[in-house]
């Protein structure tokens, strides 16, 4: 009989340490992007000149955060990345530069922009809605001369 609560004794730790209930607790798989808050952009409407938008944005993840960017999309739909640089307190910052317009008919360009982050564990977050917006307006078309 002794030998058997011995055995039992030196086992039951074992099995406790395996299954996590001992140290730490159990490791929770993370399987959650970060979030992504109070995105700011410093304009979103420029002249036809274009020039630089900076953007800043909250990122926490409770397993880190490993890299945020921006997705910008182009009036002719092309697409670039802008990385952006870790600050403090989870804020994280970039900065776009804009084409100038150089549309003949007046039309303003639309530019879309997309903050993502990815976490130490690779989620990543999606793309939603149509992002922020930009505009670069239009060049002034010179005045009409006057028929004579």
């Amino acid at each position: 009989m002794r030998r058997r609560v011995a055995v039992t004794l030196w086992v039951f730790p074992l099995l406790l340490l395996a299954s996590g209930c001992v140290g730490e607790g159990p490791v929770l798989a993370d399987e959650v992007p970060p979030s992504i808050a109070d995105v700011q952009v410093s304009r979103e409407r420029l002249t036809y000149l274009g020039g630089t938008v900076f953007i800043s944005a909250r990122v926490t993840d409770p397993s880190g955060v490993h890299s945020v960017w921006a997705v910008v999309r182009r009036p002719d739909g092309s697409e670039e990345r802008a990385d952006f640089r870790a600050g403090s307190g989870g804020l994280y910052e970039g900065q776009l530069t804009l084409r100038p317009n150089t549309r003949s008919d007046g039309q303003a360009e639309e530019y879309q922009v997309w903050v993502l982050a990815r976490d130490l564990r690779g989620n990543q977050t999606q793309r939603v809605g149509d992002g922020i917006r930009l505009t670069v307006t239009a060049p002034s078309r010179p005045p009409t001369p006057p028929s004579l």
